[in-house]
C-alpha cells in the first residue's frame, strides 16, 4: 500500500477538513450563475439548492469573481457537453482562480427553437443562442440553410433578447427560458441527440468533504518533455483508481507545457485515495487540488 510520508500543506488541509464534523451547510445559499432566469445553469442551481437565493452576472469570469470576493457562497459553471465537449472559456478561468468544486451535477439539454407569438418560422432568418447550444443543434442548421446561427453569452439572454427584438428573430434556448420570456415554441428537441447532458460544477472558496463524494478532481501540469505524460498515466494505474476524464489545456508559455484536468472516482476518507493525492503533491510543483464531491443527475 502507498504510504502517506511527509505531508504537503494540500494533504494537511485534507485532513484538517476530514477531521472537522461534516457541516449541514445553508439551505439557502447565495449563488452566482453565468445568464438569466430560465438558462440551464439556472436549472441546475435550482436543482442543487431549490431555496438557493441566485444572483445572474454576464459573464463566466463574473461568477468567478463573486465567489472570490466572498459576494456569494457558492457559483455553478458549466464544464462539458456530452455532445459539444468542453466548455473552454471556463477551463481558462480555472488556471486563474482558487476555488473548490463541492458539488457536482449532470442536467439533461432539450434545446427548442422559440420566436415571438406570430412568427412563422419561414420569415426566421437569425437563430441566436450560446455557441455551444448553436453546435448542439447544427444538424438543424443543415436542414435549414437560410437561416444564421449567430452567437450570444446564454441561451435564457437570447430568448430574452429575441422577446425584445424588432426583428423576425429566433433563439434556441430551454423550454423553462421560453416560457418565461412569453416566446412561441416553434420546435422542440432539436438537439442534434437526444441523449444531450451538460455537467456543471458547484464552486467556493472553502473546501467541503461530503461523506458521499465520490468524484476527485485535480489539476497537473507537465512539461513538454518526453515520457511526461506516461509517467503520470503509470501513478494512477498503479494505484487502481478509475480515470473518468483527462483534459489537456495549454499553459501558455514558451515551452508548450500542459495543464491536465483529472477526473478520479474515489473518496478521501479511503487512505489509499489520499495517499495518491499526497504522491501527486509531493511528485508535481504545478499540482492543484480542485475537490471531492458528489456528482448527482438532476
Amino acid at each position: 500500500k502507498r504510504q502517506i510520508a511527509e505531508l504537503g500543506p494540500v494533504v494537511k488541509q485534507i485532513q484538517e477538513v476530514l477531521a472537522q464534523p461534516e457541516a449541514a451547510g445553508s439551505s439557502c445559499p447565495k449563488i452566482a450563475c453565468q445568464g438569466t432566469e430560465g438558462a440551464y445553469y439556472h436549472i441546475a442551481a435550482s436543482t442543487l439548492f431549490p431555496d438557493g437565493d441566485v444572483t445572474f452576472y454576464r459573464e463566466f469570469e463574473d461568477v468567478f469573481e463573486a465567489v472570490q470576493r466572498g459576494d456569494v457562497a457558492c457559483g455553478l459553471l458549466p464544464v462539458d457537453n456530452s455532445n459539444a465537449g468542453s466548455v473552454a472559456p471556463v477551463y481558462s478561468l480555472m488556471k486563474k482562480y482558487d476555488f473548490f468544486i463541492n458539488h457536482g451535477i449532470k442536467v439533461k439539454v432539450e434545446h427548442c427553437l422559440a420566436a415571438k407569438s406570430g412568427t412563422r418560422l419561414e420569415r426566421v432568418k437569425k437563430v441566436y443562442s450560446h455557441e455551444q447550444a448553436l453546435r448542439q443543434c447544427s444538424g438543424w442548421f443543415e436542414r435549414h440553410p437560410d437561416k444564421q446561427p449567430c452567437e450570444y453569452p446564454n441561451t435564457a439572454m437570447a430568448a430574452r433578447f429575441v422577446r425584445d427584438s424588432s426583428e423576425p428573430a429566433a433563439a434556441i434556448s430551454s423550454v423553462l427560458a421560453a416560457e418565461r420570456y412569453g416566446l412561441e415554441i416553434l420546435e422542440r428537441g432539436i438537439q442534434n441527440t437526444e441523449e444531450n447532458y451538460t455537467r456543471f460544477m458547484c464552486i467556493s472558496k472553502q473546501m467541503q468533504l461530503h461523506k458521499d463524494a465520490d468524484m476527485v478532481s485535480i489539476a497537473v501540469a507537465i512539461p513538454n518533455q518526453p515520457n511526461s505524460l506516461y509517467r503520470l498515466l503509470t501513478v494512477f494505474a498503479a494505484a487502481g483508481v478509475d480515470m473518468t476524464k483527462i483534459e489537456s489545456k495549454p499553459i501558455g508559455n514558451k515551452n508548450f507545457d500542459v495543464i491536465f484536468y483529472i477526473d478520479l472516482v474515489g473518496n478521501l476518507r479511503n487512505p489509499e485515495v489520499l495517499a495518491l493525492i499526497s504522491h501527486l503533491e509531493s511528485e508535481y510543483d504545478a499540482f492543484k487540488f480542485l475537490g471531492n464531491y458528489k456528482e448527482i443527475d438532476g
